[in-house]
Formats: structure tokens, sequence, C-alpha cells
């Protein structure tokens, strides 16, 4: 039926087979995107406005942008920036965080928004048990350190992370980042990997940490510190002569 009332181009029994089922957010987003590709943008506003309504808590994040960019178009940016925030309130991430800048760029209002949310970020990392996973790492802060790298701030994301830690993936950037100019600080990075990385016993984590040693020789080489790097090497050599494979790979360093 669905299928029919669409080929014949009549939205409004389209409409009364979709209202058959409102048991989500998401339903009524479509309802919304039906009328306004219908040119009813009145009944896309009235039907986006019904699902936030009946489901004012936690709803889908994409009825709530799509109500954002109808209020927004109707010079109404304080409650578009308003949805936003609630998207960003409830999932902390880059993405929601984008979004956020993008919606109060509109209307020269991102300043004190960024303000506000870094605060929640901050607030959100402060109310959570530090647990350090397996790799030794803390991800708690992780999206600012991801923040900073976007805004292009290398130095906050930099400062970000050894204040507060960050993932092992967000490390490697960040070391990959300060090799050029800061050599020995990517050096400290590459070293803290290698060792959690060679305890995970498996031939793709001894490449891995084969590839990060091959960077600290090239980063210790640039700073004529030759002798620095073949002690450090002797101790791998050392630590973990019980890792067979390991050793191959190490025996390739000359």
């Amino acid at each position: 039926m669905e299928t029919l009332a669409e080929l014949s181009g009549d939205v409004e029994e389209l409409v009364n087979i979709k209202k058959h089922d409102l048991s989500h957010a998401y339903h009524y987003l479509k309802i919304a995107e039906i009328y306004k590709e219908a040119g009813k943008k009145e009944k896309a506003l009235e039907w986006a406005e019904a699902g936030i309504k009946a489901f004012p808590q936690r709803t889908d994040s994409r009825l709530r942008e799509f109500l954002a960019n109808e209020y927004h178009r109707r010079k109404r940016p304080e409650e578009a920036l308003n949805l936003v925030w609630k998207n960003f309130e409830d999932n902390l991430c880059l993405d929601q965080y984008q979004k956020l800048k993008l919606q109060a760029e509109k209307t020269a209002q991102w300043p004190q928004w960024r303000e506000k949310a870094i605060a929640l970020i901050r607030n959100d990392i402060a109310t959570k048990n530090r647990r350090d996973n397996p790799w030794g790492f803390f991800p708690g802060h992780s999206l600012l350190v991801e923040i900073f790298l976007w805004e292009k701030n290398m130095e906050a994301a930099w400062q970000e992370a050894k204040d507060g830690d960050c993932s092992k993936q967000l490390w490697i950037r960040l070391a990959a980042l300060r090799e050029e100019n800061y050599p020995m600080d990517a050096v400290s990075v590459y070293k803290r990997i290698v060792e959690p990385t060679v305890k995970q016993t498996n031939n793709q984590a001894y490449e891995e940490a084969f590839n990060l040693i091959k960077k600290i020789q090239a980063l210790w080489h640039r700073l004529d510190k030759d002798a620095a790097f073949a002690n450090y090497l002797a101790e791998l050599r050392l630590k973990y002569k019980a890792k067979r494979n390991f050793m191959v790979l190490l025996s390739k360093i000359k």
C-alpha cells in the first residue's frame, strides 16, 4: 500500500499509512519530510514539533536537526540552537560539536556556545571514574583532544593529552604532529606505546611495535642520539627475549 501511495503521488494517503505506526520519533520525521518534499512546509513543521513533544527525552537526533533547520529558516535561532544543544548533551562527540558550531555561527554566537560546550565536556570527564584500559591510557580527555585537533589548535591538544591522557590512537596522531618541531615529545609517546603493544603477544602487534621503534630510531638519529637508541634497543631485546617472533623483527634493525 505504501508503495502504491508513493507511486500515485498522493501525499495525504501516504501520510495516513505512515500514521499507523508512530512508535518512534523517527516516524514523525519521515512524515515531516514527506510534507516538506511536497512543499507543505507548515505541515512539516507541525509533525516535527509533534515528534519532539511525543518523545521529549533523548529523541531521534535527526528529528531535532530537521526541526532546528526549520526554526532557523523561520528566524527562530534560539529555538534552533537549543535543539542542537540537546543533541550535543545527549551525545558528546566531535560530530555533534561540529553541528553545534555550524548552527551557532549562523547567528554569530559561537564563542559563548563553545565555552558552554567545553565546560560540559569537562564536567562530564570530572564525574566519571578514572579507569585505565589495558593499553595504560585513560581515554577520558580524548574528546577534548579531538576537538582541539579539529580546531587546529595543536598546542592545546597536546597540553590536554598531557594533563588528562587520551586514547592510543590520538596519542599516535599527536606524536606524528610533534615529530618535526618536537622530536623528543614524539619519542616519549612512541616509547610509551611500544610496551603495551608488545604485550598483546601477536604478530600484528609485534609489527606495529616494530614500526614505532623504527620511528624512534629515525628521530633519535636526527638528534645525533644513536647511542641512546642502541641502549633502548638492547633493553628491548633483553626484556622480550622470550618473544621469538618479536626478536626476529628486532634483528632487522641495524
